[in-house]
């Protein structure tokens, strides 16, 4: 009687392919939250230019009272313009991000920033530093505002939606660092070279937000298509 023999066996790990190609094994290392330099590049401006926000909250109050001799109210009152723009452009702002390209309002608004906070040390020498303190105020918080609202709205932008939380935590934490250090820095900065003199230090930090904004992968993508800074803002 012929008996039947067992079918082999197979030698298969369960990772080859039909034609017999060894499949890849699937990475047990975690990526990094960012997709290149761009979320790298995205952390270093934001933070700089947090820093730098920090230290004209310091300077601003102390310029209006060591050049204007401002009582403890009017030091106060000089917030309101800068809290103003939160309540008008905070559902607006959303819009407009909606609207124009992410990398372009934050390029914008940094430049925006550097070039408003420069007047303040120009005006101080020629006396008429009254009212240009409290519109500075009002417009760095526009301009705070609609940066924000960039920033954040950018963030999916740069890393892949499984690292989104990671990204996010990362923000918070580098934001929250330079906060504070941007707090520390403002009162060393006014108490050495003075009120006015700190906001050159702000212009600068401005200047380097826009630069690292302008790093981001959007940004290098549309200067590459031949499109211009206002031709690629919409989208």
């Amino acid at each position: 009687m012929a008996t039947r023999s067992a079918p082999p066996r197979s030698t298969s790990s369960g990772n080859d392919r039909p034609d017999g190609a060894a499949l890849p094994r699937p990475s047990t290392r975690r990526r990094a939250p960012q997709r290149g330099t761009g979320f790298r590049w995205y952390l270093g401006g934001e933070s700089a230019g947090l820093g730098g926000t920090s230290v004209h909250l310091v300077a601003l109050p102390t310029l209006a009272v060591l050049e204007l001799d401002a009582t403890a109210g009017q030091a106060a009152l000089l917030a309101s313009p800068a809290h103003v723009p939160a309540f008008l452009l905070a559902h607006p702002a959303g819009g407009i991000v909606d609207r124009y390209a992410k990398w372009a309002l934050l390029v914008g608004t940094c430049l925006a920033g550097a070039v408003v906070v420069t007047v303040l040390p120009v005006a101080a020498p020629a006396g008429v530093l009254s009212p240009v303190l409290y519109a500075v105020a009002l417009v760095l918080g526009a301009v705070t505002v609609l940066h924000r609202a960039a920033a954040i709205a950018i963030v999916p932008q740069l890393v892949a939606p499984a690292l989104l939380h990671r990204a996010d935590a990362r923000v918070g934490a580098a934001f929250g660092a330079a906060d504070t250090a941007g707090t520390c820095l403002g009162t060393a900065v006014v108490a050495a070279v003075g009120a006015a003199e700190a906001f050159w230090l702000d212009s600068l930090s401005y200047l380097a937000s826009a630069c690292c904004a302008a790093r981001s992968p959007d940004a290098r993508y549309r200067r590459r298509a031949g499109d211009g800074p206002c031709a690629g803002w919409p989208g």
